[in-house]
């Protein structure tokens, strides 16, 4: 079917049919592409990797002023979590 075939039939709908088909339409060229949208979570997933690294960095950094705080070397997410258990408590 060419486009002025289609032009035909979608003369011959109703009036709620057509308005249904313009909506659709309308919504089919605002809408990004498949393409567009992988493009654009590649850039968020890219967004994310930067900012959990900057995080990392900064924990980096206050896990080795804690450790010249308190003269001592913390080596692992459990140390750490007693750590906190017993600032904590005191």
């Amino acid at each position: 079917m060419n486009l002025q075939e289609l032009i035909a039939e979608a003369l011959h709908l109703s009036m709620e049919e057509r308005a249904h088909l313009i909506q659709q339409l309308v919504l089919s060229m605002e809408s990004p592409s498949e393409d567009e949208l992988k493009a654009e979570w590649i850039k968020e997933a890219h967004r994310k990797a930067s900012e959990l690294t900057h995080l990392r960095e900064q924990l980096q950094v206050g896990i080795n002023q804690l450790d010249q705080g308190l003269g001592t070397t913390i080596n692992s997410h459990e140390e750490l979590d007693e750590l906190f258990v017993t600032i904590k408590g005191a």
